[in-house]
């Protein structure tokens, strides 16, 4: 009895100790990167996303900057903006395997979405503006949870132990969002060509550029209890480029194009983990034995105590961005009707991690970029904008749909929505509201490998902005 007891201690506590070597080779969580909001790089705006993101060819205010800066020379007073954003999403999590575990999480987060000023000019006789911006780019926050239940395969059938299965138990937690200030300028070449750059730098600036992931498993077992807690923190800085143009065909018709350099970004890692075994009360009656007549040099030392083991350690390690580009229509109908097309495509297949020894994996499942499956992604968006024009007084009417897939294994999560916006133009003042629904059913099997999971994802987002001319 003593041995069989010894038996199942070794096998548990070299098992799960460190606990997180599980968590990561079977489902994954440290060798990826999860954006929650779209991966695919896009602008800001309420204006814009009512239209469905279909802004390339428009980039008609200080926005202008994030979607495309060639079309920043349209402005023509200083304006500054302010855009908040709030986002409501809902994840209903399938475990085929282990359906007891699966269930709804859901999250909500309210941020700074863009903030600029801009200022046109003339120079050598050519209309310029120039413009300084700070943009939420990424979003990482999300979290989850769920439980397993596994028959000991230490144990012998036909002994009736009462620890003869045990419970494992995940809580995973992510946090943390991307920022770039950028500083972007634009020139009119002529009457109907412009051209723009904005020039960003992803660091530390009115927010921490940085995301946070937090792992905490345990295993519950009639002998011992097993835990292993991690805290991750990514720094992120980098620099990149963006570059576009808007060329007005004739009248009605105008064709933008915009261009998002690929970097690398130096990321500073930190990773703390702190270890505990316990024995629970259920175990004492079990424990009052005497194992001298065996050799357990085996079993560590601290087993049958409350003690942790706690380490920490940092590194600096890279993330490769790659790039994108995207090209719009935009037809005049009159002066109150707009309609818009945009079409954009994401490198994912050179998106790639590097950790301290040179190793290269891809974020998006963590396997190496040869056998990651991952491939560029096309997004597509449309969107309309009706202007109700009464005395100085300009309410706007916008609505948009758009396909919008993030990338997976073998081929992209679909993702698509809609979205409706309106505001209030009044001398100086712009108010713009926006409402967008985004969903994906069945997506996120890259999320936690080898458990067959998959995501029915939902996201309400509003976007709220103000611009205000001098």
């Amino acid at each position: 009895m003593a041995f069989k007891i010894v038996v199942h201690l070794i096998f548990l506590f070299t098992s799960l100790f460190p606990v997180l070597i599980l968590a990561e080779e079977n489902y994954g969580f440290l060798e990826r990167i999860e954006i929650t909001s779209t991966p695919n790089p896009v602008g800001s705006g309420a204006r814009a996303l009512g239209m469905g993101g279909a802004f390339i060819a428009i980039a008609d205010d200080a926005t202008a900057a994030s979607w495309n800066p060639g079309g920043l020379v349209q402005l023509e007073k200083p304006e500054i903006s302010v855009v908040f954003s709030g986002n409501h999403r809902k994840e209903e999590n399938f475990f085929s395997e282990y359906p007891d575990a699966s269930g709804n999480e859901e999250d909500n987060r309210h941020r700074l979405n863009y903030l600029s000023a801009a200022l046109p000019f003339v120079f050598a006789n050519r209309n310029m503006v120039l413009s300084l911006n700070y943009q939420h780019m990424y979003d990482f926050s999300r979290g989850f949870a769920f439980e397993n239940f596994f028959v000991d395969s230490a144990s012998d059938p036909s002994e009736e132990f009462p620890f003869a299965t045990f419970t494992d138990k995940y809580e995973f937690e992510q946090d943390g969002a991307l920022y770039a200030l950028g500083l972007a300028w634009g020139i009119a070449v002529s009457p109907d060509l412009s051209f723009g750059i904005t020039l960003n730098y992803w660091g530390d600036f009115i927010y921490e550029n940085e995301w946070e992931e937090s792992i905490a498993v345990k295993r519950e077992h009639a002998l011992l209890h097993l835990e292993t807690n991690t805290m991750d923190t990514y720094s992120f800085e980098g620099w990149n480029a963006v570059l576009g143009f808007l060329y007005r065909l004739n009248s009605r018709w105008t064709l933008g194009g915009v261009l998002k350099m690929p970097f690398k970004a130096d990321i500073n890692h930190s990773h703390y983990e702190h270890n505990v075994t316990t024995i629970p009360d259920s175990a004492l009656p079990y424990m009052d034995l005497s194992f001298n007549e065996q050799n357990f040099s085996d079993v560590p030392d601290d087993l049958m105590s409350d003690t942790g083991i706690s380490f920490n350690e940092t590194s600096n390690e890279q993330l490769r961005l790659p790039m994108s580009w995207g090209i719009g229509l935009a037809y005049r109908y009159s002066d109150n009707l707009s309609v818009s097309l945009d079409y954009h495509r994401t490198l994912w297949n050179d998106f790639e991690y590097i950790d301290a020894d040179g190793n290269k994996t891809s974020p998006v499942n963590g396997l190496s970029l040869e056998e990651s499956g991952i491939d560029p992604v096309n997004s597509l968006r449309m969107g309309a904008e009706y202007l109700i024009i009464k005395d100085n007084i300009v309410i706007p009417v916008r609505m948009g749909i758009f396909y919008d897939p993030a990338p997976a294994k073998s081929s992209p999560d679909e993702y698509m929505g809609f979205s409706i916006g309106t505001g209030l133009a009044w001398r100086w003042c712009v108010v713009d509201v926006a409402y967008q629904f985004r969903y994906g059913n069945d997506v996120g099997t890259s999320l936690i490998q080898g458990t067959d999971f998959s995501q029915d994802i939902e996201e309400h987002i509003v976007y709220c902005s103000l611009i205000t001319h001098f």
